[in-house]
Order: structure tokens, then C-alpha cells, then sequence
């Protein structure tokens, strides 16, 4: 999996074109800027590792999910599945901006490197911002919840006319 992400990574920064690299200038405007664009990278790089230990861990839990596909509302499985999935999108958005970040930085003007901090800032909150879009239901969903909370009603009924 960890081969498929890196090979999907390296065709995207490949199709962007790099020009040529400038040394960048000397200033301690920029040294401040240098300097907290590695502070990013080093935040991004430890969530990178927290990542790798969310996914290896979800990886190792995936035969007893797989259990929820025997029941018919398939159980654990599927927001086990979603969870799997978010944090390997989150990783591969963060790996690609990370990447950006660093053909952003070969140009050497202060422009690139005033823009490399918002990307950075950027691959900081991608899971958060990534699981808005992804939700956990649970289960069967909203539907289940209904049809048996009905189910559940019309049960009390019957036994109330008794």
C-alpha cells in the first residue's frame, strides 16, 4: 500500500514542471521564513508518523471488522472501512502539498517562500478538514436507526393490547 501512495505522489509532483533553481537570497527576513517553514515540516513530519501508526493499527484490526460483514447492517465494518480510507487520503494529501512545498521553495524568490508557509499550514489541518467530508454512521445508517426504532414501537403496541 505504502509503494502505491508513493508511486501515486511522485506521478503527480512529476507532471509539475520544476525551472531552474536559484539559490535563495540572504536576509534574515528570510532566515525567519526558513526557519518556520522547517518548524512546519518537522510538525508535519511526527503526524506523518502518527499517521503511519493510525493506519498500521487499523491495518492489524482489519480480520476482526471483516467479522461485521456477517451480520446484514455489516456491523464494525463499514465506518471501520471509512476510518482505513480517510487516513490514507489524509496521507496522500499531506504527502503531495509537502511535496509542493518543496518545488515551491526551489524558485528561491520571497513570494515562493511567503506561499510555502500556507501550504504547509495547509498539510497540517488536511485530516481535520478531510473528516468533515467522511462520516462515520455507524453501522446501518440513519435508515436502520429509524426502521427499528418502529419496529420497537409496534412491538410495545402489541404487547400493550394484551
Amino acid at each position: 500500500m505504502a509503494k502505491i501512495v508513493l508511486e501515486l505522489v511522485n506521478k503527480i509532483t512529476e507532471s509539475i514542471e520544476i525551472g531552474q533553481v536559484n539559490v535563495m537570497p540572504g536576509g534574515l527576513f528570510d532566515l525567519i521564513l526558513n526557519l518556520v517553514i522547517n518548524i512546519l515540516l518537522v510538525l508535519i513530519y511526527f503526524q506523518f508518523v502518527k499517521r503511519g501508526m493510525e493506519v498500521f493499527i487499523l491495518r492489524l484490526g482489519m480480520p476482526i471488522a471483516c467479522v461485521g460483514l456477517i451480520e446484514s447492517d455489516q456491523g464494525s465494518f463499514k465506518p471501520y472501512l471509512q476510518e482505513f480510507f480517510q487516513s490514507m487520503f489524509a496521507i496522500i494529501v499531506q504527502l503531495f502539498l509537502v511535496k509542493l512545498v518543496f518545488v515551491v521553495l526551489q524558485t528561491g524568490d520571497i513570494q515562493a517562500i511567503m506561499l510555502a508557509i500556507p501550504i504547509c499550514m495547509t498539510a497540517l489541518s488536511t485530516p481535520k478538514f478531510l473528516a468533515k467530508f467522511v462520516s462515520s454512521t455507524g453501522g446501518g445508517g440513519g435508515l436502520n436507526a429509524i426502521y427499528q426504532g418502529s419496529r420497537m414501537l409496534q412491538m410495545a403496541k402489541g404487547l400493550a393490547r394484551r
